[in-house]
């Protein structure tokens, strides 16, 4: 049994179409979905009215009166499903513009225990690139300080963004041409956070979501929790999902407002686990 857990910020029609592309697993394997609602209340009337003509689906709908963030979402989803009593075996908190390969769904069966989270490859549609692991390794403070300098400074920060994409999808397409295959199965540091699917048992042990800012770096606050509680975060790239980069955080070009969150972010997380 799954419950995926989403949060609705100006992505109505990323809803849409997560609920058309995977509707018939959705509804032969009754799994449930938990969204909370971050919009404003005119957006909510008319999110709701939509969520509601899925009634062949086992959707519970929460509106929020304030933004609470990505992972505030999440906490406000797990705290409804413990006070419902729901059951399931995975959690699975993710973006709305995602779209699971069928090979997932049979995968995610076989998996014997359910005290880890599974993170699966994520492909960027924009770059083709897998977005797992997000870190092997934690990341030196070093490397985090050079990140908060230059989210600091809007154009430089996009333009960073860009030549690393570059970068990465010419090296990827050299192991590629030399069949180099550099994916394996793994124990990582920290999985992409546009699709954390985190077991049952895993949950158990005290994962909370906590993360001390508003939006983005929640994979490190992720990732600490696991290492606080013992929790191991698996790389499964035999399964699949695809990633189409959620307007509501910005795309390919990120505004001023939303490096500020990502610079803030950084800054809590230095100073917390750094």
């Amino acid at each position: 049994m799954i419950i995926f857990s989403l949060v609705l910020y100006n992505n109505i029609d990323d809803f849409v179409q997560f609920i058309s592309s995977h509707r018939e697993i959705f509804v032969a394997s009754n799994y449930s979905i938990v969204i909370t609602d971050n919009s404003n209340g005119e957006n909510q009337i008319k999110n709701r009215i939509c969520i509601e003509n899925n009634d062949n689906l086992n959707i519970h709908y929460i509106p929020s009166k304030t933004n609470l963030g990505y992972f505030g979402g999440a906490r406000n989803n797990l705290k409804f499903i413990n006070s419902k009593g729901l059951n399931f075996q995975w959690f699975i908190h993710c973006n709305t513009d995602i779209e699971i390969d069928a090979a997932f769904f049979l995968n995610i069966q076989e998996v014997p225990f359910s005290n880890i989270i599974y993170a699966p490859s994520i492909i960027s549609t924009q770059t083709l690139l897998d977005q797992n692991p997000l870190y092997d390794f934690k990341p030196s403070r070093k490397w985090l300080s050079f990140i908060l300098f230059i989210t600091k400074y809007s154009f430089i920060f996009n333009v960073y963004r860009y030549l690393k994409n570059l970068l990465s999808f010419f090296l990827h397409r050299l192991r590629t041409k030399d069949k180099v295959i550099c994916a394996s199965k793994r124990k990582i540091y920290a999985c992409h956070g546009s699709f954390i699917c985190i077991g049952k048992e895993a949950l158990k042990k005290g994962i909370k979501f906590k993360h001390s800012s508003f939006l983005f770096c929640e994979e490190i606050s992720l990732a600490e929790e696991c290492l606080s509680h013992n929790i191991r975060i698996g790389y499964f790239p035999e399964s699949i999902v695809y990633h189409r980069e959620h307007v509501s955080t910005g795309g390919n070009w990120r505004s001023s407002k939303l490096c500020s969150y990502h610079h803030e972010s950084i800054k809590a997380i230095i100073k917390e686990y750094f």
